[in-house]
């Protein structure tokens, strides 16, 4: 219980990091986000929409093609030629295969999950959720520059936003050449070097 406590959230689980945070500003003393973005909010709210408009017709359990492909397959074009659809995720083909290989991985989602997601992202990206985390919080913003999820134009604007509201401890390391998992990239071991060098840095 005297230990400082940090949390880490990637992707889906940054923008859960935040909301948590926003509702218990005293869970944690530090702050990491990974792949993280702050969207443009007239494309999530058309992504919702559509979203609303599939459960209206094949009901919430259902995954609709056209979501899969508007949420994902925009993913890849960059990296064309491609060996596999996730080849958005790392450099490293290992990795890419392990992923493609694992039964629960690549799983479609719901249109309810694409709805309840896209609102949760709207929450997550709005002013009054980034005021309600503490202003000296410190707050690392990492991820690949290729990372079709934010990049670095993504997280400049999310460190952006942070500034904005009062925020006055953020970082923000842009990787060169990283794609969305810096975890599982050919750089992983330096990523996650820096990553718990930050965290000495921010809980001392």
């Amino acid at each position: 219980p005297d230990r400082p406590l940090v949390l880490f959230g990637h992707s889906m689980g940054s923008y859960i990091a935040q909301c948590a945070v926003a509702r218990e500003p005293a869970a944690c003393s530090a702050l990491a986000l990974s792949g993280s973005t702050s969207s443009d909010r007239t494309q999530v709210r058309a992504g919702r929409w559509l979203a609303r408009l599939a459960m209206l017709v094949s009901g919430g359990r259902h995954a609709s093609p056209l979501l899969h492909k508007l949420g994902f397959e925009s993913f890849n074009k960059r990296f064309s030629p491609t060996r596999t659809e996730v080849d958005w995720l790392t450099r490293d083909e290992a990795e890419v295969d392990r992923n493609v290989a694992d039964p629960l991985c690549g799983i479609p989602l719901s249109n309810r999950l694409w709805y309840d997601l896209l609102g949760g992202l709207l929450d997550a990206t709005s002013t009054r959720t980034l005021r309600r985390i503490p202003g000296d919080r410190p707050i690392l913003i990492t991820g690949g520059e290729e990372d079709p999820v934010g990049g670095r134009r993504g997280m400049t604007r999310l460190a952006e936003a942070y500034a904005r509201t009062g925020h006055v401890n953020v970082t923000l390391k842009v990787w060169p050449k990283g794609r969305h998992e810096m975890l599982n990239e050919v750089e992983r071991e330096a990523f996650t070097e820096f990553v718990l060098e930050w965290i000495a840095k921010a809980t001392r």
